[in-house]
This record gives C-alpha cells, structure tokens and sequence, in this order.
C-alpha cells in the first residue's frame, strides 16, 4: 500500500511539475503586419525641438513627422542630430504611419552637402 501512495505522489508531482506551453499558432495569424515605410522629399518649414517633430513642404503640402531617439539622421554619410537639421534644408524622409495621419520619422537624410561636417564626431 505504501509502494501505491508513493507511486501515485511521484505521479501526481511528475503531472503538475509539466510545463504548459501556450499554442502561439492563433496569436501569431492574428498578429498585424510591419508597417509599410514609405520615403517622401521635401524641403523643411518647421523645426520643434521640444516636441521633436519636423514640418516639411512637399509640392505645396505640409507634413510633419514626429522624431523619436531612434530615427537616423544623416547629412551626407555622417550621422548628425536632430538639433543639426535647419529651417530650408532639403530632406529625404523614411517614415511609417503609425496611426492615421500620424507619420513616424524611420530615417531623415539631411541633403544640404554644403553646410559640410560641423558636428564634433
């Protein structure tokens, strides 16, 4: 009798002590697309620095993008920061829409070669 509890104990310990994976297969059909990044030039009409956002004009059209710490920026092939870009440079930037009518800066190319390497990097 003894040798049966002991068996039914291991048992019971065995069965509780099994992990229990979750089956992602739903999660993972339901789970939304990468957002599409698009790339639209322009040349810049607002600079905020507080909210971090940049205003281009693109054929008469305004669109600002919100900046994020993990936005790449560039002038050239040298990394710069945000605080670099100036009003009237011309941009390329790559972006997603991260709600309707809200564009998330991925990547801004500064394209005003002639302002050269003035950051101390």
């Amino acid at each position: 009798m003894k040798k049966i509890k002991l068996a039914v104990i291991f048992l019971g310990f065995a069965v509780l002590s099994t992990p229990v994976f979750a089956d992602d297969s739903a999660d993972s059909a339901s789970a939304p697309a990468a957002p599409e990044v698009r790339s639209v030039s322009g040349i810049i009409s607002e600079l905020d620095f507080v909210g971090s956002k940049v205003t281009i004009n693109v054929n008469e059209t305004q669109i600002t993008f919100s900046v994020s710490e993990k936005t790449k920026i560039f002038r050239g092939p040298k990394a710069i920061g945000f605080v670099d870009l100036a009003e009237n440079d011309p941009l390329t930037v790559e972006y997603f829409e991260s709600e309707p009518l809200v564009f998330q800066a991925v990547a801004i190319s500064d394209n005003n070669l002639d302002l050269g390497d003035d950051t101390n990097t």
